[in-house]
């Protein structure tokens, strides 16, 4: 397993904050890949690598849906280009 950081602003990483954007918990919110709420927003927490799958997780400490936290994790079944990885670790 090894731990992915992705490169703001490439595809990836826009594609990914697009899919926090269109996740049903977000309907409704003003700006919603963000969803301000109690000085907090959407976080991006990193990625791993599991086998041959990478997987991208997001928090929210305190959603404006209901003020509790939240988490989203967003799978990325045809893999991640290497241009838009920034680091790769393995965790041990």
């Amino acid at each position: 397993m090894d731990f992915v950081i992705l490169k703001q602003g490439s595809p990836t990483w826009e594609r990914i904050w697009d899919e926090i954007a269109k996740n049903p918990i977000n309907n409704g919110i003003d700006n919603p890949s963000i969803a301000m709420n109690e000085g907090e927003a959407w976080q991006y927490m990193g990625t791993i690598l599991h086998g041959t799958k990478y997987l991208s997780d997001f928090r929210h400490r305190c959603h404006p849906y209901n003020s509790l936290p939240k988490y989203i994790t967003i799978e990325h079944p045809d893999g991640i280009p290497d241009e838009d990885i920034v680091a790769k670790t393995p965790i041990k």
